[in-house]
Formats: structure tokens, sequence, C-alpha cells
């Protein structure tokens, strides 16, 4: 699986690469609602909702060399932040799916690797609603 588009831009423009698996879960966590009644055996359920839906992808960017990488790498930025610097809400969409998009915004931390004209990196996403 690998992305198609992120908030409006075929990765592919941007030399975005998949390299390895991902991480997406069937179902987002859940948040039950309990209740322990002291001097009652177990406890009183009053229903769940769901958490926001992590996603976690194993990416990289090749270029020819350091200054291509740099540009590729503050494309990305561009497309996660905003002119302030604060994570963006942007649609995902995958390859698998191209017919259907997921509200995501950047969350956690964005670390890369660079080897000369090669940054691998796992890019943090999230959807809350």
């Amino acid at each position: 699986m690998s992305i198609y588009m992120l908030g409006g831009v075929k990765t592919s423009d941007i030399g975005l690469i998949v390299t390895r698996e991902s991480q997406r879960p069937i179902l987002p966590s859940t948040r039950d609602y309990t209740i322990a009644i002291p001097g009652r055996n177990g406890i009183r359920d009053f229903g769940a909702d769901v958490e926001g839906r992590p996603f976690s992808f194993e990416c990289a960017f090749i270029a020819r060399d350091h200054i291509e990488l740099q540009q590729r790498v503050e494309s990305l930025a561009r497309i996660l932040v905003d002119s302030y610097g604060r994570p963006r809400t942007i649609d995902l969409v995958l390859d698998v799916h191209k017919d259907r998009f997921w509200k995501v915004r950047y969350s956690g931390s964005l670390e890369m690797m660079r080897n000369f004209g090669v940054g691998s990196f796992t890019l943090p996403l999230a959807a809350f609603d």
C-alpha cells in the first residue's frame, strides 16, 4: 500500500516513495465509558467512542544530490504545515482506495536519516474524525 495523494499533491510529483509496510489499523482504539460501583461485582458499561486513527508510513526521498533532497523535504513540509508552522488538516488518498480519502494531519515527530541524496523517514499522520 502506498500514498497516492497527500494534501491534493501526487506523491510522485514531490518524489515521495513509501518503502516498506505501513501501519494502518483496522479500527481506531476505543474510549470506553465505565464505572466501578463499590460492593458490586464487575463494572457498569456506558458505551464507547472511537479515538483518532493513526497512520504510519515508512518513506524515502531519492534525489541526485543533497540540494535536490532538501528541495523535496521542503515540498513535503509545505504540504504538512501552514505558513505559521502549524500542522494542517489535509486529504490522504491511498493507491489501493483512490475513491476514498481520510482527513489527516501530521502528528508526532518527523526525523530523517540522510545519506547523500537519500533521505528515509517515518511519516506519522492521524485522522481525528
